[in-house]
């Protein structure tokens, strides 16, 4: 097997990002995961943590902008991030090139859409999907999707603007799932104690609450009011939006939620407009009305979304869904005004004059 002594990258395209910034334990992961393999299994002997591994194809693909593997795989032979021999491709210069459809179903699957998205896409059967695929890592000589689309790139048979398309033109009228407030940026993350930590460990984990208190190590006085210390520590109007907040801004893994390492879903549309109206901080009810239908419809949308994702709880289906992309840094948004020093005495005096009893 020959390889190439250096790294090249290609010239950015216009729509492409910045060049992704990976510290070189997520350069180590990214390499053990196009190579393929169980992940766990192959990084431990090589000196990377359990806590690392844990989450390590989550946190790679949160890195790279990545939905999939694939996507992953064609963003690091763009930006070379990796070369041919360290993932286990033999490199060639030889000339290759695809039928329109082949390549068209190969490009979409660089994008990051999953088999049914690209087949729809398409216009296609999925079992007509498999088929391009197929011959597009036989001609590339892949043994894998992920090594089709990294070949594909590094031998220019998918360029720049496959990886990174243009943005749509905007509809006219609202999309499905549309949020008038989509356009705010995420609230910085809080300055957080390892107590503070501990306490949305406890309020997020799904099982009971003595069991809980013993995995955090808190005491049953200091997990009060869990649900709502938490909402207010990260500045969320709800359980499930507080949860989407700590997945953002990677303040807990997910092995320490006990939570098997996310993949990438696709919800229906329904399914992912609940659940990201959910992550907006916003009630069933208010769900419910947003969407026009009954809150039993809005409940069951976010259990079925919660199902999809994988885990056990609605507020979990909240942080699942920002892990795996499939809600929006965007959609999360803060529902209350900043509130002021002077804001917050005024409000206090407020209320202890309403209260019965309270001087005139």
């Amino acid at each position: 097997m020959t390889a190439p002594t250096t790294v090249t990258a290609h010239h950015p395209a216009d729509t492409t990002p910045g060049r992704p910034d990976l510290n070189s334990t997520k350069l180590h992961l990214l390499r053990l995961i196009l190579a393929g393999g169980n992940l766990a299994r192959v990084a431990v002997p090589q000196g990377l943590t359990r806590k690392e591994v844990t989450g390590g194809r989550a946190t790679v693909l949160a890195a790279l902008g990545a939905r999939s593997t694939q996507q992953a795989a064609g963003h690091a032979a763009w930006w070379g991030l990796v070369s041919s021999a360290e993932i286990g491709i033999e490199e060639s210069t030889f000339p290759v090139t695809l039928r329109p459809r082949v390549r068209q179903a190969l490009a979409l699957t660089a994008q990051g859409l999953t088999r049914q998205e690209t087949a729809e896409a398409m216009g296609i059967s999925e079992y007509t999907l498999v088929g391009y695929l197929a011959e597009a890592r036989h001609r590339l000589g892949a043994g894998s999707l992920e090594h089709a689309v990294f070949a594909a790139v590094r031998r220019r048979v998918l360029t720049g603007s496959d990886l990174y398309p243009p943005p749509a033109p905007p509809r006219n009228g609202p999309t499905p799932g549309g949020d008038p407030a989509a356009q705010n940026t995420l609230p910085p993350a809080p300055i957080l104690r390892e107590e503070d930590l501990a306490l949305i460990r406890f309020a997020l984990l799904p099982s009971g609450r003595l069991r809980r208190q013993a995995a955090v190590g808190l005491p049953d006085l200091r997990t009060e009011d869990a649900a709502d210390r938490v909402c207010c520590l990260l500045g969320a109007a709800t359980l499930v939006q507080a949860a989407a907040l700590t997945a953002a801004h990677q303040l807990l893994p997910e092995h320490l939620l006990s939570l098997a390492p996310l993949n990438p879903v696709r919800l229906s549309p329904r399914r992912a407009q609940a659940i990201a109206l959910a992550v907006g901080g916003l009630t069933t009810d208010q769900i419910a009305q947003e969407m026009g239908i009954q809150p039993s419809s809005a409940a069951g949308l976010c259990a079925e979304a919660t199902t999809v994702l994988g885990v056990p709880t609605l507020p979990l289906a909240g942080y699942a869904a920002v892990v795996t992309g499939a809600v929006l840094l965007s959609r999360i948004r803060m529902t209350f005004p900043p509130l002021t020093l002077h804001d917050a005495l005024q409000n206090l005096s407020q209320t202890a004059r309403t209260r019965p009893g309270a001087p005139s």
